[in-house]
């Protein structure tokens, strides 16, 4: 990850446009199995590394990574698909391996947790099973975020609260462990352009950070948590309307770097080559 966006979103029709991204992201779905039994090892084991490779698949190709709430999925939906035919940029939308997860832990609960007699499911080993999968989830958003080279996160009342904690302090906050986890990967992750971006040679200063993130899920209670977003670039949908407008014919990671050029904090004098960065009308 090189870059990331806090974007705010007033007006979704600024988003309309034909749904030509979801066509993939539905054969993305479709390659994921929909029974188990091919996983297990010649001793009856389930093999955690196959399932994970098969349900929570790295995508390559993936420009962006939008980060949201589920009750933003159709939001989520438009701007990829904004994205592909404005850009032809490819997004992963984190929503999509949630129901995989929740489709995955079914399967396994139904095998090894659940009791016919009383017609519950085992506590201790809906426990345990839940861990393993929501790891393996946590570590394929991780590797994602890692490699799709620009985050967008969706910042809209559904993703986030701002919760006062006393008199005079308003703060953010998510009800969404996975928001709270993506966002905090995002902000330690190592700053680096995409290794396999075609693109023009642009030169880009880097700051590297660490971290490694696990997170668990429970349906049953809320809990809110602090959302980090200060490290993120604030935009909006009239940003991104600019951002559409200047960009000409740039497509792909040509024009992720002019959305960094125009509105990441820090990047309008990083760019070795000829080119001036865009003055306060909007003209080179």
């Amino acid at each position: 990850m090189f870059q990331g966006f806090n974007l705010t979103v007033s007006d979704e029709s600024r988003f309309n446009s034909p749904r030509m991204y979801d066509k993939i992201l539905k054969s993305r779905e479709n390659n994921v199995r929909e029974s188990l039994k091919n996983f297990y090892d010649e001793t009856g084991l389930l093999n955690g590394e196959a399932l994970k490779n098969e349900w929570f698949p790295e995508i390559k190709d993936s420009h962006v990574f939008i980060s949201h709430s589920s009750k933003d999925k159709e939001l989520a939906l438009k701007l990829a698909n904004w994205l592909y035919h404005t850009f032809g940029i490819e997004s992963f939308i984190d929503s999509t391996v949630w129901g995989f997860a929740d489709d995955l832990l079914r399967q396994i609960d139904n095998l090894y947790a659940y009791q016919r007699q009383t017609q519950t499911y085992n506590y201790q080993i809906r426990n345990y099973t839940t861990s393993h999968v929501h790891m393996m989830l946590s570590n394929a958003l991780n590797s994602m975020i890692e490699r799709s080279e620009c985050l967008l996160f969706l910042n809209t009342e559904n993703a986030i609260n701002n919760i006062s904690l006393n008199k005079t302090t308003r703060e953010q906050y998510t009800f969404s462990p996975w928001i709270m986890a993506e966002l905090q990967t995002s902000s330690f992750i190592k700053k680096e352009q995409s290794k396999d971006a075609n693109r023009e040679s642009r030169m880009f200063e880097s700051a590297s950070f660490e971290s490694q993130r696990i997170i668990n899920k429970a349906k049953s209670f809320q809990m809110f948590h602090k959302a980090n977003v200060e490290h993120l670039n604030e935009i909006n949908c009239e940003d991104l309307k600019k951002w559409a407008d200047h960009c000409n014919e740039d497509k792909g990671y040509d024009a992720l770097t002019r959305l960094y050029r125009d509105h990441a904090e820090g990047c309008q004098n990083l760019y070795n080559d000829k080119e001036k960065p865009l003055d306060d009308t909007g003209t080179w």
